[in-house]
């Protein structure tokens, strides 16, 4: 596994509900990142669950996985020694300034789409016109740097 680069972002719930203590991202030598792992409080302590879908039969399975036993309890032990790393910080020691100057962006992005939209309105002008030029200045789906695409879920892109 010495061979292989993985990069590890955690995310610590502040006020865990239930078990799930934390969100992680892990990206693989630059060449794949998967999102959606969690960090679980179990019976035996600590442990990373990788995205899972469920099948008609309400039976749980991994979307994206570890396909040898060394990778598997290597990314465990990252993603958990980065756990134990960011939770013992203060919320405002995390880091997520930076990713909330991110969302500021994302915020301001959005509202110069709804202010073209609004305008589109006034002028009668057809949407696609009015998307066509906002393209010019502003991409979309809109994501304002790829620290802020990794550091946010999808959802929070303006689409």
């Amino acid at each position: 596994m010495s061979d292989i680069n993985i990069n590890v972002r955690v995310f610590p719930i502040d006020e865990p509900k239930g078990a799930t203590k934390a969100y992680a991202s892990v990206s693989v030598d630059d060449l794949i990142a998967i999102r959606g792992i969690r960090v679980v409080e179990g019976e035996k302590g600590l442990f990373v669950a990788m995205p899972q879908s469920k099948d008609r039969e309400d039976n749980y399975h991994d979307i994206a996985f570890p396909i040898t036993g060394d990778l598997r309890r290597g990314i465990t032990a990252l993603v958990i020694d980065e756990y134990d790393r960011v939770a013992a910080l203060a919320p405002e020691d995390r880091g997520y300034s930076a990713q909330k100057a991110n969302m500021d962006e994302v915020k301001r992005a959005a509202d110069v789409i709804l202010d073209v939209k609004e305008k589109e309105e006034e002028l009668h002008v057809s949407s696609s016109g009015a998307m066509t030029s906002l393209g010019a200045l502003l991409p979309l789906p809109f994501c304002p740097s790829s620290a802020a695409c990794d550091a946010f879920p999808l959802d929070y892109y303006v689409e």
